[in-house]
């Protein structure tokens, strides 16, 4: 995958910052707090790419505040006795959700899925990890 490919997708994640549709009782759903800024209109490509990198970190962020939930979701299927982290009809679930979300914010159709079909799939694969390696220690 190319720089700006990789780029464009890092992107449009911190537009994506969707509530789950399993939110706790405890709080409202996020879909409250989503916010669309206006983008800053550049003239040089160094403006455009320093809003970039900054989004990018924000990206970054948040994918790493999605993988404090995704190991809190393997503790709690480990004391539930659930030994695999991956569930197909959850996936299915997240990437579908993903991708009309971005269908409404006028991204091109299937590519919000590709992007999450990848972070459901890595995130999967290092919840197992952790499952697994908890289970060692018990």
């Amino acid at each position: 995958m190319s720089l700006p490919t990789k780029k464009i997708i890092l992107s449009f994640l911190l537009v994506l910052s969707f509530p789950s549709v399993y939110a706790c009782s405890d709080h409202e759903s996020a879909s409250n707090n989503i916010k669309h800024e206006k983008v800053e209109k550049c003239e040089d490509l160094k403006c455009v790419r320093n809003h970039i990198d900054e989004i990018n970190k924000e990206i970054i962020s948040l994918l790493a505040k999605r993988m404090e939930y995704v190991n809190q979701a393997g503790e709690i299927k480990l004391k539930n006795n659930i030994a695999l982290a991956y569930d197909k009809k959850r996936s299915d679930q997240v990437v579908d959700t993903a991708e009309e979300f971005g269908k409404s914010k006028g991204l091109p159709e299937g590519f919000t899925k590709s992007v999450f079909q990848v972070i459901v799939d890595k995130s999967a694969e290092s919840e197992q990890k952790s499952m697994d390696q908890n289970k060692v220690k018990k």
